[in-house]
């Protein structure tokens, strides 16, 4: 396998779909190994949260399926969000909290098995780089494997990151020429797969779909329309279920987002906002990937109109989050991978040098490798990896206090705590304002504040405890206040009635 690695100009014959050999099965292992570490090493050590959505459209949901107790946030209140996300993270993390038991470890394992579900994306790079040659099989594959974007939303239960690994598949199972119907059919159902997960996909879908079925209609579309209406299929059950009529979610999230303009109150941005924000995140090695995507994008164009599609569309949308365009990140890497084989093999045929054969491309696939690490120690990188670390280990201490009888948030915004599967308790947790209006502050023992540089108590009755620091950025830290004695009782005033109240 070492000799395949560096002979970089001798791993360019194009492969059949199916001839794996194994040298292309250690490959493949090797990259695996590879993606899993990148991930696992995210999971373990940075183990704070990008978004609300993953903790309260996922996870929050899941403990809740399993253990009967957790935050309602309004999407599960009016049926905007499917419960199939949830149900998937139930699944996994089911056995996982009888293994481990506190919640700390079980969302650590979590995120692991999120990982280990993400390569998939591993294999779909290596395979859409196969039909050109083993080198570009390894530097696609590689790509994706450490890319530390795709491995950071690869441990992440939100949709975003699951449609991207059901896109790559799709791309990998039918963006070739020559291949069964069994595979056309399995394409489709990574399609069909990839909208539920995330409908707004749609019109990339749309374009992948066209792209590789053109006008076969019984040879392609018809396996693929069959593989599709599986997950369609699935979704429209779950849905029927769970909120009423089929496909419900799609339709009352689209009504109250589009329409009403829900989504909006949570802040708007520019029609280029995206761009900037690839710039900004990707930092200097933005000078050696987007030649690369250049390059590779004439191996393999579908991927960069896939790209492309994805980014126009999300940018139309007023609310803008950059985790929404996760998917056309990895169609870029890909492209960038592709890229940088092609770019070893043009400097070999120039060159004629064995010395750079052997040595070119393991050289080429370290730099990309660095070019990663870069992204991820820098200011912007270091912000991602540790947001919500804090909340985290906050939430993991209280949850192992045996006294703890209530909680007080001192914020209003209840988005940044972690939930009750951080928690694992079913202690009541309150807005800390609403106790004090009502005076009934002694229904908390403990208060919660989230707050930067030195501060006091927010009450004279409780001292502080822990302040816990994220390691990012500027000090920001969650600090725990804590009161001796037992808790009094506080109807109505426990959190989710109070988001009932306020609508959120």
């Amino acid at each position: 396998m070492a000799a395949a690695v560096a002979s970089g100009g001798d791993l360019s014959p194009p492969l059949r779909p199916a001839s794996y050999d194994r040298t292309d099965a250690a490959l493949l292992v090797l990259l695996l190994i590879l993606g899993l570490a990148a991930r696992t090493w995210i999971a373990i050590f940075f183990p704070g949260f990008d978004h609300p959505d993953e903790n309260y459209q996922a996870t929050e949901q899941a403990h809740r399926l399993l253990f009967g107790y957790g935050v309602v946030p309004w999407e599960f209140r009016i049926g905007a969000r499917s419960w199939l996300l949830p149900g998937l993270v139930a699944g996994l993390l089911d056995p996982l909290a009888h293994i481990w038991q506190k919640p700390d470890e079980y969302l650590r394992a979590l995120a692991v098995a999120l990982g280990v579900l993400s390569l998939s994306s591993v294999w779909a790079a290596y395979e859409i780089g196969r039909r050109f040659g083993r080198a570009h099989a390894l530097a696609a594959g590689l790509a994706v494997a450490v890319w530390v974007e795709l491995a950071y939303y690869g441990v992440r239960p939100l949709s975003e990151g699951l449609a991207t690994n059901f896109l790559l598949v799709a791309i990998a199972l039918v963006g070739v020429e020559g291949v069964s119907r069994r595979r056309i059919f399995l394409g489709g159902a990574a399609l069909g797969a990839a909208f539920v997960f995330r409908f707004h996909l749609a019109p990339a879908l749309a374009i992948v779909a066209i792209a590789a079925a053109r006008l076969e209609w019984r040879g392609r579309w018809l396996p693929m329309a069959i593989g599709a209406a599986i997950p369609l299929a699935i979704l429209a059950v779950v849905d029927t279920l769970t909120w009423g009529y089929p496909f419900a979610s799609i339709v009352t999230n689209f009504e109250v987002n589009v329409f009403a303009g829900r989504a909006d109150l949570y802040g708007t941005m520019q029609l280029n906002w995206y761009l900037p924000m690839m710039i900004i995140r990707w930092g200097f090695a933005i000078l050696l990937i987007a030649p690369l995507i250049i390059v590779g994008a004439a191996k393999k164009p579908i991927l960069l109109v896939a790209a492309a599609v994805l980014i126009l569309t999300h940018s139309l949308i007023t609310h803008k989050e950059y985790r929404f365009i996760v998917p056309a990140i990895a169609c870029l890497i890909v492209l960038a991978g592709l890229g940088l084989a092609e770019c070893v093999a043009a400097l070999d045929r120039r060159l004629k040098s064995p010395v750079f054969k052997r040595f070119a491309l393991p050289g080429a696939l370290v730099l990309f490798a660095l070019a990663s690490l870069a992204v991820a120690g820098s200011t912007e990188g270091q912000a991602r990896l540790t947001a919500g670390r804090n909340w985290r280990d906050a939430f993991a201490a209280l949850s192992m206090d045996p006294s703890l009888c209530g909680i007080g948030l001192v914020s209003n915004d209840w988005t940044t705590m972690p939930g009750y599967a951080a928690l694992h308790r079913p202690v009541p947790i309150y807005f800390w304002d609403s106790l004090k209006h009502a005076g009934l502050q002694g229904a908390a023992d403990v208060l919660v504040e989230e707050r930067t540089g030195a501060g006091v108590s927010p009450d004279p009755a409780f001292s502080e405890a822990t302040c816990f620091q994220s390691t990012g950025g500027a000090w920001s830290g969650v600090c725990v206040y804590r009161r001796p004695g037992t808790c009094t009782a506080a109807p109505g005033l426990e959190l989710n009635a109070e988001l009932i109240r306020r609508g959120d």
